[in-house]
């Protein structure tokens, strides 16, 4: 009985990572797909979801040559007959697939938590001891000769409960100049200072939980819709820089809902259905090498858009960012500041910082973080915090694969209680 198939595109997307993987494709550069950028190590490997991650893409595969009906009419008689008959000739044509992701779980135990006053959903707290599957992510991509490539990212956040499948990315970039000058198009996370233009598996984030400033200022994780273009400069042996400029829906708040909200609020606006106006924003950094150590960035950016129905009330983004990489140490640092327009008269600013180190021995990683908020809209939601861990890669030569550990003591200021946290995380890259 011959076998009938339908939604022939969704099956062979999904299938055609599988068959390419099975065919001989034509060799892929050092610089394609999220995942494998990911693993070159922090500041380098996560700003670039797509383009410097070694082909962050995918692309929709062109429609087969026809081939000659034997018979009365051509017949399928397998789901590997149609992956041959749609990708037969593809990979010929010097497209290669990957897939990837990674998955982590951890344990949160509070002590003494004050949560009053903190909205879980803004905040990311965690009020008693719980396990949380916190990222389950899938990277499906393809990559054409390293000039046109695509990717999606699912991310399965909190073992998807609720509506917290989201997609993190679906783009599509064309390198029309290598890696000094990019198109890119789609939905892609938006360059506002340091944390959030990179794409930062839970393997490479140094510690447990995110600064508080990347959580409650800048909406962390924040993608857009829009279209951008950016690239990387090697002038000298010793000098560099990157760049990112691009304009989006932006942020924007829904019919019916407050204005004045914390940003987190008004994310994922997939589609403009009230507001017309679009956000746009650029970020620079400028990079220092030497023998002696990988890369020394310092950068900043920035990001305007109104996001009221009116159009008549902004949002802006300010940030200040310093990596460092070399020495078995890396560093992150991160000022930003947050304007957000209430009224035609009110405004209030929020900001944060943090500053984070860490050092390889062996296969250990000693973890040091100091960040605070100042969000200026209740003197008792201002906080600072200092955490410690020690991150372990239990298998040699598998930095993807890795075991942390974490204690944060937090300071509320104008409360009596303080927070103490310690966090467990097991996660793993493939």
């Amino acid at each position: 009985m011959k076998t009938r198939i339908t939604g022939l595109l969704s099956i062979t997307l999904i299938t055609g990572a599988l068959s390419a993987s099975a065919q001989e494709a034509p060799e892929q550069d050092d610089g394609a797909g999220l995942q494998a950028d990911a693993g070159r190590g922090d500041s380098e490997a996560l700003p670039d979801a797509a383009g410097e991650r070694n082909g962050a893409q995918s692309q929709v595969a062109q429609a087969p040559e026809e081939l000659e009906p034997e018979g009365d009419a051509f017949e399928m008689e397998s789901i590997e007959d149609i992956v041959s008959f749609q990708f037969g000739n593809v990979t010929e044509q010097g497209i290669s697939y990957y897939v990837g992701g990674f998955v982590s779980l951890n344990l949160q135990i509070p002590f003494s938590r004050e949560t009053a006053g903190l909205d879980p959903a803004v905040s990311h707290s965690y009020p008693v001891m719980t396990f949380d599957n916190l990222h389950t992510d899938l990277i499906v991509g393809a990559n054409y000769r390293d000039l046109v490539l695509a990717e999606i990212l699912l991310e399965w956040e909190h073992s998807g409960e609720g509506d917290r499948v989201r997609l993190l990315m679906g783009l599509l970039e064309w390198r029309m100049l290598g890696e000094a000058l990019s198109l890119r198009a789609g939905t892609f996370l938006v360059p506002v200072g340091l944390w959030n233009s990179e794409y930062w598996p839970d393997y490479l984030n140094p510690v447990i939980n995110r600064p508080f400033s990347q959580n409650e200022v800048v909406p962390v994780t924040w993608k857009e819709v829009g279209i951008a273009i950016r690239g990387r400069v090697r002038v000298t042996p010793a000098f560099g820089f990157r760049y990112d400029a691009y304009v989006v829906n932006g942020l924007g708040a829904r019919e019916g809902q407050d204005l004045g909200l914390s940003p987190v609020l008004y994310r994922d606006n997939a589609r403009d259905m009230l507001n017309p106006n679009k956000a746009f924003g650029a970020r620079l950094g400028l990079q220092l090498y030497s023998d002696d150590w990988e890369e020394l960035e310092l950068g900043g950016s920035f990001y305007r858009g109104a996001y009221d129905p009116a159009g008549e009330l902004f949002i802006n983004y300010y940030a200040a960012h310093a990596s460092f990489r070399g020495f078995n140490t890396r560093f992150l640092a991160e000022y930003v500041l947050l304007d957000q327009e209430l009224s035609s008269t009110e405004q209030r600013d929020q900001w944060g910082f943090y500053a984070l180190v860490g050092y390889r021995v062996w296969r250990l990683e000693p973890v040091v973080m100091y960040d605070m908020i100042r969000p200026n809209l209740d003197p008792q939601l201002e906080r600072d915090r200092l955490t410690v861990g020690l991150n372990w890669f239990p298998v040699e030569d598998l930095d993807r694969f890795v075991a942390k550990a974490t204690y944060a003591h937090t300071w509320n200021k104008g409360r009596d209680l303080d927070d103490d946290v310690v966090a467990l995380e097991l996660t793993f890259g493939f």
